[in-house]
């Protein structure tokens, strides 16, 4: 089994060098090169069918095989449905069917530090989906709350109060000029115009794949041209929340503390 331990060692780093450079972009640009999303897709199917060929021959393909069709359920399926909603990017989707036939086995739960040798586990692509949805709320929570005492005042009154909050969850204020210079921003403060007036409207979310952040700077642009808004007034708008980042570190986690904390949780164990 020499030669399943160094591809699987291979898996862990190749995953955790392309997580990071995926998360410099994220961050940095707020998307991902398609180009990079297809190399690294083509290197994981390459290692999954590497994997699949070492374990055709072992009394544990059968076993395999019932994990590789759960990651693929309870994974990618469930990652289709979200950008079908319009919710997230197809380099999500890309990245979550990378991380899937990465890890379609339990066999990364080897490296654990805490609990080894337990015959019960979960598909490895549920605990990186969880850790990494629970950082992300993390995080959401703990911007909200900075952002709702920092700019209360910015809050729209004439909001339901429930509204106003997840406004706060969403997004944050800015001025249109500072907007406008601006990149990967999109506006939950909406105008149009009505009889020859301004009509401000509010949303909560926007689809990733059908809009441009320049599109909607260029129709402000109109507007401010055409007398209608000021530049100096705020508006809410979203920047998202990187989500490559929650991902490299839930790699991590899963290395060294595996589906345990999940298993204890609901007594699986």
């Amino acid at each position: 089994m020499l030669l399943s331990e160094a591809l699987l060692y291979f898996r862990i780093i190749y995953t955790v060098v392309f997580l990071t450079v995926f998360t410099i972009y994220d961050v940095k640009y707020r998307d991902v090169p398609d180009k990079l999303v297809y190399a690294t897709l083509t290197v994981s199917i390459v290692l999954f069918l590497t994997l699949f060929a070492l374990y055709f021959d072992s009394v544990e393909f059968i076993l395999f095989l019932i994990y590789l069709v759960f990651s693929l359920v309870a994974g990618l399926g469930v990652f289709l449905l979200i950008f079908k909603l319009g919710y997230i990017g197809k380099a999500d989707v890309f990245i979550i069917a990378e991380l899937t036939l990465l890890f379609p086995y339990r066999d990364i739960y080897s490296l654990n530090i805490i609990g080894r040798g337990e015959a019960v586990h979960l598909p490895p692509v549920i605990p990186i989906i969880l850790y990494s949805n629970i950082l992300s709320l993390m995080f959401i929570i703990f911007k909200s709350t900075v952002f709702a005492i920092k700019y209360r005042k910015f809050l729209p009154r004439e909001l339901p109060i429930h509204k106003r909050l997840l406004l706060v969850v969403f997004g944050r204020p800015m001025s249109i000029a500072e907007y406008l210079k601006s990149k990967h921003y999109y506006p939950l403060t909406l105008f149009r115009i009505v009889e020859g007036r301004v009509v401000k409207t509010y949303r909560l979310t926007f689809h990733v794949e059908a809009e441009d952040h320049w599109v909607h700077q260029n129709e402000l642009k109109k507007l401010i041209d055409n007398g209608f808004v000021n530049p100096n007034d705020y508006i809410w708008v979203t920047y998202g929340v990187p989500y490559m980042l929650p991902l490299l570190i839930t790699i991590i986690l899963v290395v060294l503390v595996g589906d345990y904390p999940l298993l204890y949780l609901f007594k699986l164990i």
